[in-house]
C-alpha cells in the first residue's frame, strides 16, 4: 500500500495503481457494478491520451458535468493528475447558472451529455466530448473500451477512446497548480468560484486520512453527491488516495434506508460518511436496523457538510452504538478543517473540535482576535485553505485567516463552537442557498411584483426555503404556479419548501425587509389554515399538494406514487413528516416503505388515528 504522507503529487498515487496487488483490488462498487483500480488507471490513462490529443495541456480548464459515477471520477482523476483544471458543474444545473459561471472561467473543453451541452449552449472548443447516459447494470463505455468491435457514434467520448492508446508519461504538477474550481452560490446571487490547487487537496488528503485512521483494508460509503466536496473529496478521491474500496450503492430514498444500512454489514464497511439529514432520517426509520454498525470492520460514522446537534449526535450514538466523528469545513477549505474526534481531547458533543493541520481564530467585527469564551467570526489559515475566489473582489480574508462567516467561540480546552453566522445564507440539507438567487428567479416573473426568501428552522432538513411574495394588482398565482416556475431556472435544492402570499413587505426606513415582522405577519395569515377538516382524506389531500407541489384529485389516491407528479423520494419524505406532525401520530419504518399510493397512507393514518 502506498504511504499516503509520502505523496507529494497526484503523479505518485496514480502511477502506484499499476502495482499487481493494488490493480485487482476493487476501488468503486454498487449493487449494480464493480471497478477495479486496474479498471480506473485504464480509463485514466485513456481520457489522459484522448484529452492531449485534442489540444489540451496544463493549465487549461475543462468543464466536467457527467452523471454517471464511474465516468465523473475517471474524468476529474484523469484531468487533475496532468494539471488540468476541472471546472466541475452539477449536471442538474440550470442554463441560467451555467450561463453566469461561463462569464466568470474560460473554458477549454468540455465533457458532458449532448444533450447538457445543447440546452447549456457550451462554445465550441477543441475538446468537447459529449458522454452519453449509461444504464443497465454496468457501464456500456466500459464494454465498448474492452470489446473494441462494438460499433460507436462519432463525435462522442466513446469514439474517441475506443482506439486510443493509454498515456503513461504523468509528470509532476506544481502545488500552486489549480485542481479543480467548484461553484457556490454567492450573496449577490451569482455563483463564486472556489479554486483549490493541488497543493490545497493534497494536504487535506493527507489530514483526513490521518483523522480517519484509515488503512489498506478500509472500505468507505460515501453516497453523497459527487458536484458537492463532501461527496467528491470525501469519496473517490479519499479513495483513491489511499488505494481502498469506495462503496456507492444507490441514491439515497427514505425507502432505501434498510438497504442501506444492510449495505455497512454486506460490504464489510469501515467508514460512512453522511450529513445530518440523512441521520436524523436514519434514526428516524431504522427499526429494527439498530446493531448494522455493529461489525468488526465498522470504525467511524462521519458527519459533515452541516451543524450536528447535540441531542442529534447523542441519539445516533446512543441507538447504534457507534463512534462518531463531527467534521466542520468549507468549499474553501476543501472538506474540513476542525474534527471533533476521534482524539478524546477534542470528542466533545456540540462542538466541532478543534483544528487539525490548520490554524483556527476569532476576530470580532473591527478585525480584533478574541480570547476564551467570546463569540465572533470564525477564520482559518493553512495549507488546505484555498487563496482566492475567482473574482478577488469577493475575498474575505484578515491577518491571513479566512473568514468563514460563522459565529464561534472557542472554550478553555480550545475546543470550538458555532453560534450562528454572519451569512446571509440558508442550509438545508448540508447544502448552502443563498437567498438572493431565489429571490431573483421570483422576481423575473412577471405576475410577482416583488418577493423576499429566508430560512425557517425544520427538524429534517436544518432549515427549509420560505418565500414571501407580493403579487401584481390584479393577478393570481398558486404556490403550485410559483413552484413549477422555479423549477425550470432553479436546481432542485434550490426550491421553495412553502409559499407565503403578503400583501406587502415590511421594510425599515433603509429599504431593508424587516425579517421579523414579515415572519408575524406570515404566522398571523397562516393562522387559520392550521384548522383539520372532518375528512382524514380532506387533510391527507392538502398535505398532499404542499408536498408535491401539484393538484390531488380523488382519482389520484389510487395512483402509484411513480404515477404522480412530485413525487420523488424528498417529497415523501415531506409528506410523511407532515402527516405525523398534523395528526400526531409516529410512522414506523414499515409504515414508510408501505406508502406507495396515499390510498395506502390514507389506510395507515386511519388506523392509528383510531387507536389513539
Amino acid at each position: 500500500m502506498l504511504d499516503t504522507m509520502q505523496v507529494e503529487s497526484f503523479k505518485d498515487f496514480i502511477e502506484a495503481l499499476a502495482e499487481e496487488s493494488i490493480s485487482k483490488k476493487v476501488f468503486l462498487k454498487s449493487n449494480a457494478s464493480e471497478y477495479t483500480y486496474g479498471n480506473l488507471l485504464t480509463r485514466v490513462k485513456r481520457i489522459t491520451a484522448a484529452v492531449k490529443n485534442c489540444g489540451i495541456s496544463q493549465g487549461d480548464n475543462v468543464v466536467v458535468s457527467l452523471s454517471d459515477d464511474f465516468e465523473m471520477i475517471t474524468c476529474f482523476l484523469a484531468l487533475v493528475a496532468n494539471g488540468i483544471t476541472a471546472v466541475l458543474i452539477d449536471p442538474d444545473a440550470k442554463k441560467e447558472r451555467v450561463k453566469k459561471i461561463l462569464s466568470t472561467v474560460s473554458v477549454d473543453g468540455w465533457i458532458c451529455s449532448k444533450e447538457n451541452a445543447d440546452a447549456w449552449e457550451l462554445p465550441e472548443t477543441s475538446l468537447a466530448f459529449s458522454v452519453e447516459a449509461q444504464t443497465g447494470s454496468s457501464s456500456k463505455l466500459l464494454s465498448k473500451l474492452l470489446k473494441k468491435e462494438v460499433s460507436v457514434q462519432k463525435n462522442t467520448f466513446e469514439f474517441y477512446l475506443k482506439d486510443t492508446k493509454e498515456f503513461d508519461d504523468f509528470q509532476i504538477v506544481s502545488g500552486n497548480e489549480i485542481a479543480y474550481i467548484i461553484f457556490t452560490s454567492g450573496s449577490t446571487g451569482n455563483p463564486k468560484g472556489v479554486p483549490i490547487s493541488h497543493g490545497n487537496i493534497l494536504s487535506h488528503l493527507k489530514t483526513l486520512s490521518k483523522q480517519y485512521e484509515l488503512s489498506q483494508s478500509s472500505v468507505i460509503m460515501n453516497i453523497l453527491p459527487l458536484y458537492h466536496v463532501d461527496g467528491l473529496v470525501q469519496g473517490p478521491v479519499l479513495a483513491a488516495y489511499n488505494q481502498v474500496s469506495l462503496i456507492r450503492p444507490f441514491k439515497f430514498e427514505i425507502a432505501k434506508i434498510p438497504h442501506l444500512l444492510d449495505a455497512v454489514y454486506k460490504f464489510k464497511v469501515s467508514h460512512f460518511v453522511t450529513v445530518p439529514t440523512m441521520l436524523v432520517l436514519i434514526n428516524k426509520y431504522s427499526e429494527g436496523y439498530e446493531k448494522s454498525f455493529e461489525t468488526s470492520e465498522f470504525k467511524y460514522l462521519i458527519s459533515s457538510a452541516a451543524a450536528l446537534e447535540s441531542e442529534l449526535w447523542n441519539d445516533t450514538v446512543e441507538r447504534f452504538k457507534v463512534r462518531l466523528i463531527n467534521v466542520y469545513g468549507l468549499t474553501e477549505t476543501v472538506a474540513g478543517g476542525l474534527f471533533a474526534g476521534p482524539a478524546p481531547d477534542s470528542l466533545v458533543v456540540g462542538s466541532i473540535g478543534k483544528p487539525v493541520d490548520c490554524q483556527a481564530a476569532i476576530f470580532d467585527e473591527d478585525g480584533k482576535e478574541l480570547g476564551e469564551n467570546v463569540t465572533g467570526e470564525l477564520g482559518l489559515k493553512g495549507d488546505n485553505v484555498f487563496k482566492s475566489y475567482l473574482n478577488p473582489d469577493e475575498n474575505n480574508f484578515h491577518q491571513g485567516f479566512f473568514m468563514t462567516g460563522d459565529l464561534a467561540f472557542r472554550d478553555p480546552l480550545g475546543i470550538y463552537y458555532i453560534k450562528g453566522r454572519l451569512k446571509n445564507v440558508i442550509i438545508k440539507g448540508g447544502i448552502n442557498v443563498y437567498p438572493e438567487e431565489v429571490i431573483e428567479t421570483l422576481n423575473q416573473h412577471p405576475d410577482i411584483l416583488e418577493a423576499h426568501v429566508f430560512g425557517q428552522n425544520d427538524p429534517i432538513w436544518g432549515e427549509k426555503i420560505c418565500a414571501a411574495v407580493v403579487l401584481e394588482a390584479n393577478r393570481k398565482l398558486s404556490p403550485i404556479d410559483i413552484v413549477g416556475y422555479c423549477q425550470m431556472h432553479l436546481e432542485s435544492e434550490k426550491l421553495p419548501s412553502a409559499i407565503y402570499f403578503v400583501e406587502s413587505l415590511p421594510k425599515g426606513l433603509s429599504g431593508k425587509v424587516q425579517i421579523d415582522e414579515l415572519r408575524k405577519t406570515i404566522a398571523m395569515n397562516s393562522a387559520d389554515d392550521n384548522g383539520k377538516s372532518d375528512s382524514i382524506r380532506a387533510d391527507i389531500r392538502k398535505l398532499a399538494v404542499k408536498a408535491f407541489n401539484t393538484q390531488i384529485e380523488d382519482s389520484d389516491f389510487g395512483k402509484h406514487s411513480s404515477n404522480i407528479v412530485g413525487w420523488d423520494s424528498l417529497a415523501h419524505l415531506s409528506l410523511a413528516t407532515s402527516v405525523e406532525d398534523y395528526f400526531k401520530i409516529q410512522l414506523s419504518t414499515k409504515d414508510i416503505l408501505g406508502i406507495s399510493t396515499l390510498n395506502a397512507l390514507e389506510a395507515i393514518v386511519q388506523t392509528k388515528v383510531s387507536n389513539q
